[in-house]
């Protein structure tokens, strides 16, 4: 076998099916031997049983959310491909870009490679981006950093960038074996920026390639809720696992920071439903 896909799903069944056909479309005729594992992360019973009925899936049922990670690390344990494409389940694939993405692999040393995302209207979306420095940090909490590329962008050429989307990342199940896998107690976000930091520091590189495009809708699983919470969760576990004490301590004060502004603004204007956002975070 030489390439699995792996696909994580929690009720995205909609988008699900649609990703398989454009999948299943790209890949036909293409001469690769390959096969499609779909974790289905405790989804309801009638997205259960409408998975069941999907022809060419090997489908892997989980009683309970078990969190992205875990899903993505129980699919590699048994998967039969040399190549690993991890793939969100709200992704349409444009034409033969998987194709393109594995014959690039092939021929270049880089242990991650990821394509162009393309928003539903086929706009240019961001898709890497920076390890989260302290500077990072602060540029995406005070100064729009992901809105205005400082921090997350989507380059005009194929090159060597930090870190890449988990929307869709193309590996060799060797080298994501001894990464050791996704870190399991990172439920939800930075589950891909923490990967490839412990790449980088394995002297692995992330490739971007631009000539490969999909379109990626986002965030259906969690239709946006907590992000925010999720997100400063994720960072506060990243700089205990990756930085100092100190640089822990200047981060909970810039998280503290945003959240007080974001609480005193939210009471100026009247909106409840902002502070909600970031409530529990802590």
């Amino acid at each position: 076998m030489e390439l699995t896909i792996i696909i994580v799903n929690h009720n995205t069944f909609t988008y699900l099916e649609k990703c398989l056909k454009s999948l299943f479309a790209s890949l036909k005729n293409s001469g690769i031997k390959y096969e499609v594992i779909v974790v289905d992360n405790g989804s309801n019973k009638d997205e259960v049983r409408k998975l069941a009925g999907i022809k060419g899936i090997r489908l892997i049922k989980n009683k309970e959310n078990l969190g992205f990670s875990t899903a993505n690390n129980q699919a590699v344990e048994k998967a039969r491909g040399q190549y690993i494409l991890f793939l969100n389940p709200d992704t349409i694939i444009l034409g033969s870009a998987i194709s393109k993405l594995l014959n690039f692999y092939k021929s270049h040393r880089h242990a991650f490679i990821g394509p162009k995302l393309l928003n539903s209207d086929k706009t240019v979306q961001p898709s890497c981006g920076r390890f989260y420095t302290l500077p990072v940090v602060f540029s995406i909490l005070f100064l729009k950093g992901e809105k205005t590329g400082l921090t997350k962008f989507s380059p005009s050429y194929s090159r060597v960038v930090e870190w890449l989307s988990a929307a869709c990342i193309l590996t060799t199940k060797e080298i994501f074996s001894k990464l050791g896998g996704f870190d399991e107690d990172l439920f939800l976000y930075n589950e891909e920026v923490d990967l490839m930091y412990r790449a980088r520091k394995q002297g692995f590189l992330c490739y971007f390639y631009s000539k490969a495009s999909i379109i990626h809708y986002g965030a259906v699983s969690t239709l946006g809720k907590n992000s925010a919470v999720n997100t400063y969760k994720g960072l506060i576990y990243f700089y205990s696992k990756h930085y100092s004490k100190i640089s822990l301590v200047i981060l909970k004060i810039l998280l503290y920071t945003k959240y007080y502004l974001v609480k005193i603004y939210s009471l100026i204007v009247g909106d409840k439903n902002l502070l909600k956002k970031y409530e529990n975070w802590n």
